[in-house]
């Protein structure tokens, strides 16, 4: 926790500091440990990053693991892999975590951006639609 704060410190100047905490597994058993130091330092917010990509069950097991710290909300990451933001989505409202960023690419801080109803409501109909596209592709595929 000292380092961490000194590293917070040197980067003050700065609006937003993202600390990857280099992927603690919810199933990790040192996890209460890892989570005790992200709340012995002061003024620090925690984000849950979620990816897109996982399914609601798994989305539901990292809320309930990392909901034992304060979460500021959430940062859904590989929107452009993902096929539905339905479970991430889900998950959220299900524990009442906003969703604060969206990161639609491997490039951060490019592609990181601040999640706004207006975009994630484009983001999931380009997604319907294109499922809708590769149903009817397949359809016709299947045809012959």
């Amino acid at each position: 926790p000292a380092s961490l704060a000194e590293a917070i410190e040197d980067f003050s100047g700065y609006e937003l500091v993202l600390i990857d905490t280099a992927g603690i597994n919810q199933r990790d058993v040192r996890l209460a440990d890892h989570l005790q130091a992200l709340t012995s330092v002061p003024n620090l917010q925690n984000y849950l990053v979620i990816s897109a990509t996982s399914e609601l069950t798994l989305t539901e097991e990292v809320v309930d693991a990392f909901h034992r710290i304060p979460l500021a909300g959430a940062i859904v990451t590989k929107v452009d892999e993902a096929t539905t933001l339905g479970p991430v989505i889900s998950g959220a409202i299900r524990h009442n975590l906003p969703i604060h960023y969206v990161c639609n690419g491997q490039a951060v801080p490019q592609d990181l951006g601040i999640a706004r109803k207006s975009e994630i409501a484009r983001l999931c109909k380009k997604l319907v639609l294109e499922a809708g596209v590769r149903r009817h592709a397949a359809s016709r595929q299947a045809r012959g």
